[in-house]
């Protein structure tokens, strides 16, 4: 099984990472081949191999067509439909997954919708049933180098498009007593409205209910700082002490044997559906399934082959499970502790004062072995996770998760019950949860900041190899003297030094942060930001959703210098993440004293003027401009400056430019020939949204810049871009949406 298992993980692996997808009906050609080689003992696997293609195949290629299609986009639709899940709600902003009546958007097979509703006028509950006017838009997804996007965390979840809500009609609520929905619903509530501590709130919502989206940024960093982020998400941790806390209280109830096991994965189920049925815990009900049938005919239960089964059900019943992150954290995480533990239970039993060192080295093998994932997936490395898991994990388990699934146990079962002295004393022991959660989050906060972070810089294959190996030696349970110092050959994943441009050179990064605009700048011993992006009504904004991240994997912990041209949100959105979330020595521009006189600044041999070329009513016009110059370089990034502005800049700057940032966007007011005629710069880089609604950049601008000959690049078709300023002028290195280009994307 565990064969089975792999191969399909690799089958699988293999189809989502195809930039187009084949016609896939040619495959079943080999459909009566792959029946043939099933039957053979020698070449079954091969025979379930193409099986297992032509399966994924068909899954995928029905997956892809259900989305809704490009040419609606833009379109109001009227539908009706239910609201699926948890919905969000706040004074700003509302959000919901709706499921529409057949046959879908426009008679397409489009039928889920993640759908936004700005300054809502009624409050969204689960089970809703409404009738609607939407408006359809366009995925907003951002594509930058190592992280993942929207569209990609929407289509592997089932969600074939996003509308926003112009007009809102409720009809009825149609909760009953099997939707687990709305049962979900009323303890968020509850929860929300007993815990007064705006830090736990989210954190018991969290561990009961499943429900992460409360978390704030803050939270998240926080997490992710001590490496803690599993503690806080419903897996197999809680599944098992869940199901064993129901074994033990039907035992002393005077169950039988049978009845114990029965009973306990009942409950198991009930909590897992209760905690939205996320990949994680699918694995752990799985595995605890397999367990238990093992178990009703008194058989011994091999930990790998209830981990095989679960893997291979979940692939099976789930071919795009691979595409979610949780998925290889979760089965990571638990081939790691087989591997580590296998063989080494009876040693430690008869060393019992061994006990202390063998968990200490689980958790080691745990951190060793996911160390080059959580490297590749978030950019940083917590080296302090073990020990803060090490003093976590017992509280969170042995204290605020039992204390916590006992109380949200009885509010289930007591149900509406107005009983004073019953509801009173299940609020007082969840605000017992609130304050043992709080010693935990106090103990959290305080290790984050104690805790150093590696980044991720550029690793050779040689010495990825040497760790790797290192890595797989260390987890076996093999008694060797020397596995510890095995470790060190770890150290080349966490690049100390990653590399920087030499004196008198720059790298350059345009962020792609949508409609908006974000710029990194790096020198051999600064590093620049100019503008942070967009702010959403839902909270939301590119600087924690990808200018932290993004600069986190180019190994910066500091910026320098902030430059903000001007105070439109699309522009200085992401600022306050920004300075929340990274160190940050100097900024510049609005709001923090202007860049009238201009501010002038060498660092390793290239200058920077950040100046401002005319003072009007017009805030575009304000805008900060920043001039890079270096030897054998010069750029200009330009900020929203429309025509008055470029006339005045051409007085200023004469000399011809190797690259200039499309003033505004693209937009028709900006980009006037005197200003191309005059700077006549080689490249061009637009910053705009897919499908923005202010039609930017205008046809009309492109086709001006394209007729002098200069090179345009646009954010919105291209990703993020890179560019190299050194001798041989401005390169670009790289364009990130065509090296991620999959075939459920829409075409840019």
């Amino acid at each position: 099984m565990l064969r089975f298992a792999l191969v399909a993980l690799f089958i699988e692996f293999c189809v989502l990472s195809l930039p187009v997808l084949p016609q896939w009906q040619w495959l079943m050609a080999t459909f009566p081949m792959g029946f043939f080689l099933l039957s053979s003992k020698k070449m079954w696997l091969l025979g379930a191999a193409v099986i297992v293609t032509i399966y994924f195949f068909s899954y995928v290629d029905r997956s892809a067509q259900a989305l809704m299609p490009a040419g609606l986009i833009g379109s109001t639709v009227a539908v009706s439909g239910s609201v699926l899940g948890l919905p969000v709600n706040s004074p700003k902003y509302a959000g919901f997954m709706f499921k529409l009546d057949a046959p879908g958007v426009a008679n397409s097979q489009a039928r889920m919708l993640r759908v936004h509703w700005y300054r809502p006028t009624a409050q969204i509950e689960a089970g809703d049933y409404l009738r609607l006017k939407l408006l359809l838009t366009p995925i907003k997804a951002s594509f930058n180098k190592g992280l993942s996007n929207y569209e990609d965390q929407l289509f592997y979840r089932g969600i074939q498009g996003t509308a926003i809500v112009k007009d809102f009609h409720f009809v009825e609520n149609q909760c009953s007593w099997h939707q687990i929905d709305c049962f979900r619903s009323d303890l968020k509530s509850w929860i929300s409205e007993t815990v007064t501590n705006a830090s736990t709130r989210p954190l018991l919502v969290a561990l009961a209910i499943g429900d992460s989206s409360q978390l704030t940024y803050r939270h998240r960093r926080i997490l992710a700082a001590t490496g803690t982020q599993h503690l806080f998400v419903v897996s197999g941790l809680h599944i098992g002490l869940f199901a064993w806390a129901c074994t033990w209280l039907f035992h002393h109830m005077g169950f039988s044997y049978h009845y114990r096991l029965l009973g306990a994965f009942g409950c198991s189920f009930a909590f897992a559906a209760l905690a939205g049925l996320s990949l994680s815990v699918q694995r752990a009900l799985l595995m605890l399934a397999c367990y238990l049938v093992l178990a009703l005919f008194r058989r011994s239960a091999a930990s790998y082959a209830g981990f095989s089964i679960a893997l291979a059900l979940v692939l099976v019943f789930n071919p795009l499970a691979t595409g979610d992150r949780g998925f290889w954290f979760s089965f990571s995480a638990v081939a790691i502790l087989l591997l580590s533990q296998f063989g080494e239970v009876g040693w430690a039993s008869k060393q019992k004062w061994l006990g202390l060192i063998v968990r200490f080295r689980t958790q080691g093998c745990i951190f060793i072995g996911l160390a080059p994932l959580i490297l590749g997936l978030s950019g940083q490395l917590p080296l302090l996770s073990v020990i803060v898991n090490l003093a976590a994990i017992p509280w969170l388990t042995l204290l605020v998760v039992p204390l916590l699934l006992m109380v949200v146990s009885a509010r289930l079962i007591i149900g509406g019950l107005e009983n004073e002295f019953i509801t009173g004393g299940l609020d007082r022991l969840l605000q017992l949860s609130e304050q043992l959660a709080g010693m935990l989050w106090w103990f959290l906060e305080f290790s984050a900041e104690m805790s150093p972070a590696y980044a991720f810089g550029n690793i050779e294959l040689l010495a990825s190899g040497a760790a790797l190996l290192a890595i797989v030696i260390f987890i076996l349970p093999l008694r060797l003297s020397s596995n510890w110092l095995l470790l060190l050959s770890v150290l080349p994943l966490a690049n100390f030094n990653p590399s920087r441009p030499p004196p008198g050179e720059l790298s350059l990064s345009v962020f792609d942060v949508g409609q908006g605009l974000s710029i990194h700048l790096q020198t051999q011993s600064q590093d620049i930001l100019y503008d942070t992006g967009s702010r959403s009504l839902s909270g939301s904004d590119k600087g924690q959703s990808v200018i932290l991240p993004a600069l986190r994997l180019l190994g910066v912990n500091k910026l320098d210098k902030m430059i903000l041209s001007h105070s439109d949100n699309d522009h200085i959105g992401g600022a306050q993440s920004i300075l929340k979330g990274i160190s940050v020595r100097a900024v510049i521009g609005a709001g923090f004293g202007g860049c009238t006189p201009a501010r002038l600044f060498e660092a390793d041999n290239v200058k920077f003027r950040v100046f401002q070329v005319m003072k009007t009513n017009s805030d575009n016009n304000n805008s900060c401009l920043l001039l890079i110059t270096g030897k054998h370089f010069t750029l200009l990034i330009t900020g929203d400056i429309e025509a008055d502005a470029e006339y005045e800049l051409v007085t200023q700057q004469r000399r011809s430019l190797d690259l200039i940032t499309v003033p505004h966007h693209g937009s028709r007011s900006s980009s006037s020939p005197a200003l191309l005629n005059h700077l006549m710069p080689a490249q061009a880089v637009i910053a705009s949204g897919y499908k923005n609604p202010f039609g930017h950049p205008d046809a009309r601008v492109v086709e001006r810049y394209k007729a002098r000959s200069i090179v345009v690049l646009n954010t919105a078709t291209s990703g993020a871009l890179s560019f190299t300023a050194g001798v041989g002028g401005v390169v670009l290195v790289s364009q990130e949406l065509p090296l991620q280009r999959r075939f459920w994307r829409y075409q840019r």
